[in-house]
C-alpha cells in the first residue's frame, strides 16, 4: 500500500526510488522492533524449545502458584560475576506466572547482613532463599540438581575410603557439595522441584507439627532428612517431654531413644496416644541399655522387642552381599511396595532387632505389618563371637522390623526397629528407599498431603535461549531479505525502463 502510494506520487518512471524508500522504511521499522524486543522479559523472550520442556513449569507448579495469596521473594545468592543466568531465567518463569513473586539478586559479600538473617552457613553461589511473611526456606546450590545413582555410589566409595584413612574429615553431605560439580555426579536439574516445594512450604497457612523428643542421647537427624521433612510441608520442633507438656498441636511425636525414657515421659506418651496422638518410634540394637519404660509403652499396643538382641538373616535373598546383619526385608505394606517399585528403591536395614506381636492384642488395637523378615531370621544376644547362626543358642523365627499399631480413636504408633531408615549412610545402598519409607509413614501419621511429585529434568545442557534466536532470526529476515528483495526488484525495474 505504501509502495503504491509512493509510486503514484513519484510517477511510474520513479517507482524504483519508491521501492528503495520502502526498503529503508522497513529497516527503520525493524530497528524499532528490535529495540522493543530487548525490553521484553526473559521469561517471554526465551522460549523453551528443549526436548523435555525442562524450562516450562509443570501443571503442579502452576496450581500452587494459582493458590498463592501472599507476596514471596526469591533471592538468588552469588558472588559478583557468578550469577547463573540459567537459574535466573528459570526463576523468572515463576515471576511471569504471578505478580505475587519477586526475584531479587543478592551479592554474598555485599549483602551478607540480609543473607545472615536466613542462614548461618556460608552459601555457595546461586543458592536460593525463598521468603514469605511467615516462613523462609534456604536451598543450597547442590540441591538444585538430581544425582546419578552410579556416580553417587562412586562418590560414596571414594569418600568412605579416604574418610576411614583420615584424609577426609568432613561429613559426606559437605563432601558432596564440592565433589558433585566436578565429577559428574549430577544427571539433571531439580530447579522446579525444589523451588515449587519451597513455595508450597512458605505459603502454607498451617503446617502439621512434628515434635522430636530429646534427652535420650539421640544423634539427631541429618540435613538431608530435615530437608525432606520440610519439603513435605511438616514443621519440625523440639520437645523435652520430661520437663515439658506435650503441646496440643502435636500431630506426631518422633522418638529415637538411645537410652530409656523416664517414668514421667512414659505417662505423658501413654496419655497422648490414648487421646488420639501418634508416635513415630525408631529404635536400634543396643548391647546393654535397658528400655523398661519404653517397652511398657509398646506393650500397651501389643508390641515388644528385645533391644539387646541383634536381628540377623540366614537367607541370602534377605541380606545384602551375604552380610547377615544387613537385612533386606519383605515389604508387607502395599502402598510402600508400590512406591519403592516406582522409585526403583528398596529397604536395607542394619542394627535391627525383631519386633513381635502379642497373641492377644489389647482391646481396640489393630496391628499392621510393614517390614517382615524371612522365617530364617534369628536374634543374637552374644555378638562377641560374630553374627553367624549358632544352632545351640539361636532360634529361627519370622520377625517384624516395621509395624503400625492403631487404636479405635485414631491414636497409635509406627515402629521401625532400625535407625537405618533415617541414616544417610544407607542412602546409596537403598537408593533412598529407607527415607522414602520413613517419609511415607510420617505423612500418614501427620495426615499430611505428601509433597507433590515433580520429576527432575534429565538434561544437563545449559539453557537454549530459544526465544531470542527465533525472534532475531525472524527480524533478520524481515530486515535483510525483504529490503534486499525490494532493492533487487527496484534495480531490475530501473534497468528495464
Amino acid at each position: 500500500m505504501i509502495y503504491k502510494k509512493l509510486s503514484d506520487k513519484l510517477g511510474v518512471k520513479r517507482s524504483a526510488y519508491a521501492t528503495i524508500i520502502c526498503a529503508c522504511a522497513v529497516i527503520l521499522a525493524a530497528a524499532l522492533i528490535l529495540s522493543l524486543v530487548s525490553l521484553i522479559p526473559s521469561y517471554i523472550s526465551k522460549l523453551d524449545m528443549t526436548s523435555n520442556n525442562m524450562y516450562t513449569l509443570s501443571d503442579t507448579s502452576r496450581e500452587i502458584l494459582e493458590t498463592l495469596d501472599e507476596n514471596v521473594t526469591i533471592y538468588q545468592l552469588s558472588y559478583a560475576g557468578e550469577e547463573n543466568e540459567t537459574i535466573r531465567v528459570f526463576l523468572e518463569r515463576y515471576a511471569g506466572e504471578t505478580d505475587k513473586i519477586e526475584v531479587v539478586s543478592l551479592d554474598i559479600e555485599e549483602d551478607a547482613g540480609i543473607i545472615g538473617s536466613y542462614t548461618s552457613s556460608s552459601p555457595e553461589s546461586n543458592s536460593l532463599i525463598i521468603v514469605s511473611e511467615d516462613r523462609y526456606r534456604f536451598i543450597p546450590y547442590n540441591r538444585l540438581f538430581s544425582y546419578s545413582t552410579d556416580a553417587y555410589y562412586a562418590a560414596f566409595t571414594f569418600y568412605s575410603y579416604y574418610y576411614q584413612n583420615g584424609v577426609i574429615t568432613s561429613s559426606f553431605t559437605d563432601f558432596l557439595k564440592y565433589y558433585a560439580p566436578y565429577y559428574g555426579l549430577y544427571d539433571g536439574y531439580a530447579y522446579e522441584m525444589q523451588v515449587t516445594l519451597a513455595l508450597r512450604y512458605v505459603s502454607a497457612s498451617e503446617l502439621p507439627s512434628l515434635y522430636m523428643m530429646l534427652g535420650h542421647s539421640e544423634t539427631g537427624i541429618s540435613e538431608d532428612l530435615a530437608s525432606r521433612i520440610a519439603d513435605s510441608g511438616i514443621e519440625l520442633l523440639p520437645l523435652r517431654a520430661d520437663t515439658e507438656d506435650i503441646p496440643d498441636d502435636a500431630d506426631c511425636i518422633l522418638l529415637m531413644p538411645v537410652t530409656d525414657i523416664t517414668e514421667n515421659e512414659y505417662n505423658k506418651l501413654k496419655e497422648y496416644i490414648e487421646g488420639g496422638g501418634r508416635l513415630m518410634l525408631i529404635t536400634t540394637y543396643s548391647a546393654d541399655a535397658e528400655f523398661e519404660n519404653l517397652l511398657r509403652l509398646t506393650a500397651e499396643m501389643g508390641l515388644s522387642s528385645d533391644l539387646n538382641a541383634y536381628l540377623c538373616e540366614d537367607n541370602e535373598n534377605y541380606c545384602y552381599s551375604g552380610y547377615p546383619e544387613l537385612i533386606i526385608p519383605d515389604i508387607s505394606d502395599v502402598s510402600l511396595a508400590d512406591l519403592l517399585e516406582k522409585q526403583e528403591s528398596r529397604v536395607l536395614l542394619g542394627g535391627s532387632t525383631g519386633i513381635t506381636v502379642s497373641e492377644s492384642l489389647p482391646d481396640g488395637v489393630t496391628v499392621t505389618p510393614i517390614l517382615t523378615s524371612s522365617p530364617d531370621a534369628y536374634t543374637k544376644t552374644d555378638t562377641e563371637n560374630g553374627l553367624e547362626f549358632n544352632e545351640e543358642t539361636d532360634t529361627r523365627s519370622t520377625y517384624l522390623t516395621g509395624v503400625a499399631a492403631t487404636t479405635e480413636n485414631g491414636g497409635g504408633l509406627v515402629w521401625f526397629s532400625s535407625g537405618a531408615v533415617i541414616y544417610d549412610d544407607y542412602d546409596i545402598y537403598s537408593n533412598f528407599g529407607n527415607k522414602l519409607t520413613f517419609m511415607l509413614f510420617l505423612n500418614t501419621l501427620t495426615e499430611n498431603e505428601a509433597a507433590p511429585e515433580i520429576a527432575p529434568a534429565m538434561s544437563v545442557d545449559t539453557l537454549i535461549d530459544a526465544g531470542e534466536p527465533f525472534i532475531y532470526t525472524f527480524l533478520a529476515l524481515f530486515c535483510l531479505l525483504i529490503p534486499a528483495g525490494l532493492v533487487v526488484f527496484a534495480v531490475i525495474r530501473y534497468k528495464k525502463r
